[in-house]
């Protein structure tokens, strides 16, 4: 198993059927939130996104006996990221290149209308500012 299939058995992994998840999230938020309150600091979002992340690769790393690196984690998430973003551009330019419809994107008919078939303009321009009735 490589590193990839780890990253990807971590993302699949069913954390709510894990007993072990709920009780130790539980006890690292209390401790985090203790360590904070002994420094006079409130708790952030971006502060429990963390430890959500890390509870879920210590328990992942305990229950599988896979070793994850976070900071590797992260990395390779975004190197999969920006390859998704990639790939879904060049199939765009395949799309393009072959003449066929690329979803999302509204087709515009490309007819021109005969000056014949306007209809007559029925009232008169706005007078600019400097074009009053009272000069």
């Amino acid at each position: 198993m490589d590193q990839s299939d780890i990253y990807r058995a971590f993302e699949s992994f069913d954390f709510d059927k894990c007993a072990n998840y709920g009780p130790t999230l539980t006890a690292v938020r209390e401790q985090h939130a203790q360590q904070l309150d002994e420094r006079g600091e409130k708790p952030t979002p971006e502060d429990d996104e963390q430890l959500i992340l890390q509870t879920k690769a210590y328990i992942f790393c305990t229950e599988t006996d896979n070793i994850l690196e976070l900071s590797d984690y992260a990395q390779w998430k975004l190197q999969e990221e920006e390859s998704k973003v990639t790939n879904s551009y060049e199939e765009v330019v395949e799309m393009i290149l072959q003449n066929k419809p690329v979803p999302g994107i509204q087709q515009i008919p490309t007819t021109l209308h005969d000056e014949s078939e306007a209809s007559e303009t029925k009232l008169s321009a706005r007078p600019k500012p400097w074009e009053s009735k009272d000069n």
